[in-house]
């Protein structure tokens, strides 16, 4: 009786046991299961960090490399009289329609830089002066509030419409590289799509 009791005894602790290890392995295979997907995570965010950089590194190339391409010819821009004034040139749709077709301004816009360079001050309202026959645009827009459709490697750029000399107004179209375009008509408060 005492060998029965012995052997039951043994068999039970056997028993509990393989419990015991077999929670125990259970237990490190969620663990493994949870470092693996913490590894991946955290491979996804260092991924995702490195796209952003470079998303960040080609926009400051963009902006490097138009702030810093030649004039080309700036004296012969300076002369564009096509017999039409700033503000005919600059309406809204004339120059949405060039951009849906080119995908890019008309020659008479010039970047703040390009108009500071010859002389323009904001300030004063003088680009008419300075510079006949031209307006802002070209310039990088950051959309920073996100108000406009995000992309990656999207890049958005702003031009002044609807301009009449003197100091700028609050109406741009802002246009990306994707081919999207938007006017607002409040300093970037609302926008509409033009399509």
């Amino acid at each position: 009786m005492k060998k029965l009791i012995l052997v039951i005894s043994a068999l039970l602790l056997l028993l509990i046991g393989g419990f015991y290890f077999w929670d125990l392995r259970n237990e490190v295979s969620e663990i493994k299961a949870a470092v693996t997907e913490q590894a991946e995570n955290t491979n996804a965010e260092k991924k995702n960090i490195k796209e952003t950089a470079e998303e960040s590194k080609e926009e400051i190339k963009e902006n490097i490399k138009r702030e810093t391409e030649p004039k080309n010819n700036m004296a012969e821009k300076k002369s564009i009289q096509n017999n039409q004034s700033i503000d005919a040139l600059t309406e809204e749709k004339i120059v949405t329609d060039y951009l849906k077709e080119n995908g890019e301004l008309p020659e008479y816009y010039i970047t703040k830089k390009e108009a500071q360079r010859e002389g323009w001050v904001a300030k004063e309202g003088n680009l008419c002066d300075v510079l006949p026959g031209r307006a802002i645009g070209g310039d990088i827009f950051t959309n920073r509030e996100k108000t406009l459709p995000v992309k990656k490697g999207r890049i958005w750029y702003e031009a002044d419409i609807n301009y009449d000399c003197g100091r700028r107004n609050a109406r741009r179209v802002v246009y990306s590289n994707d081919g999207l375009i938007f006017v607002t008509h409040d300093h970037y408060k609302n926008f509409e799509e033009i399509k």
